[in-house]
């Protein structure tokens, strides 16, 4: 081969990837304009970015005469969820809790394990309540929460069956409050 039919297959070659590099382009362009239009909500083009909760000072649930709750996040942040739900965050924003797991360093609620939850929901619905039932109430509350932007508050324990609302305790909101 000479040297000038070697420049034609180089050029030939580096044109078709330069073809294939501008087509995979415009198809990340369109991904990226559907990702932003799923993320829009209806009737609103403008979003903002919900803001991320990773902990808070307050964590309120007002349960209502017919069951339902609405949970407030440090005041600014306000939801509504169903009975059981309702009940299940009262349950794991309490300050106390069984987890033997927990720091006194730890300056958030101690963790609530399966069975103090179970018989905390069992007295508060006055009904038996499943750890299958936990579970599922655990994966929806979670859900509702992160479409609020606070999914992270709910933590699980790493080594133990154990939950927790990542909820400053009182004397050290008291202390932020102050400064």
């Amino acid at each position: 081969m000479t040297g000038e039919c070697k420049k034609t297959q180089v050029r030939a070659i580096v044109v078709s990837a330069l073809g294939i590099c501008d087509k995979l382009t415009d198809k990340l362009e369109e991904i990226d304009l559907n990702l932003a239009r799923m993320q829009t909500p209806v009737g609103n083009s403008q979003s903002q970015p919900t803001p991320q909760y990773y902990q808070a000072c307050r964590f309120q649930v007002m349960v209502e005469t017919d069951g339902t709750g609405t949970v407030s996040v440090d005041d600014v942040l306000r939801f509504r969820v169903p009975p059981v739900l309702a009940r299940l965050a009262q349950v794991l924003a309490m300050e106390t809790g069984d987890a033997s797991a927990d720091g006194a360093d730890d300056p958030y609620v101690p963790y609530k394990t399966t069975g103090f939850i179970l018989s905390q929901m069992a007295r508060l619905l006055g009904r038996r309540f499943t750890e299958g039932a936990l579970k599922q109430a655990v994966c929806r509350l979670r859900k509702i929460m992160a479409g609020h932007g606070c999914a992270r508050l709910l933590e699980t324990h790493k080594f133990m069956k154990a939950y927790r609302v990542r909820l400053r305790r009182n004397k050290m909101c008291a202390v932020a409050a102050a400064l």
